[in-house]
């Protein structure tokens, strides 16, 4: 078995925002949009950008959510926020906001079941369970990080799951299937 990760082509963002803003995708209910906006009614200091198919948009929020719609520069929406949560209620395979929201050196939570935990390369990035007050004093600690550290991340990641990686990868993969497949000679 031979798993192949996503690669990430996101540019790094050193724009500088407030440290109260948090970044969600959502595309329907398993991403985990009710817990979002039950993370919200608990914080009012912190604002929420959200950003989904307005199908997703339920007819009210709370006044520090905005939701942002669906956009096409993830450079640029990744930018928009200080921290990203990807509190997956599935176990996804793999987690593309939360590589993608590090490689732009932000901070991202997620959910520590699927694939995320293995799109996070430090431990204080994943959090296990629903617990609001467990997500929420976290998110706090991580909006208080250093940049330095979100930077050290950032590179890390970008280097982690950057094309050239990926197509080592998956060449070594290729190889490794082509070679076992080949008939081998009679001496």
């Amino acid at each position: 078995i031979h798993v192949l990760s996503q690669s990430s082509n996101i540019a790094p963002s050193f724009t500088c925002i407030p440290s109260d803003v948090v970044g969600f995708v959502t595309r329907g209910p398993e991403k985990g949009l009710a817990f979002v906006l039950s993370l919200a009614r608990r914080s009012p200091s912190l604002t929420y950008l959200i950003y989904g198919h307005s199908r997703d948009k339920p007819k009210s929020l709370p006044s520090n959510v905005s939701w942002q719609g669906w956009v096409s520069d993830r450079s640029a929406m990744f930018a928009s926020a200080a921290l990203w949560i990807v509190p997956s209620l599935w176990a996804e395979p793999f987690g593309r906001v939360s590589v993608e929201a590090q490689a732009a050196n932000r901070a991202v939570l997620v959910a520590a079941h699927g694939g995320l935990p293995e799109t996070v390369l430090d431990p204080r990035f994943q959090i296990r369970g629903f617990c609001a007050d467990d997500w929420l004093s976290r998110m706090r600690e991580l909006l208080q990080l250093p940049a330095k550290d979100i930077s050290i991340n950032g590179a890390r990641i970008r280097e982690a799951f950057s094309i050239d990686v990926h197509d080592c990868r998956l060449l070594t993969a290729v190889d490794s299937i082509t070679n076992r497949s080949r008939p081998h000679a009679n001496p």
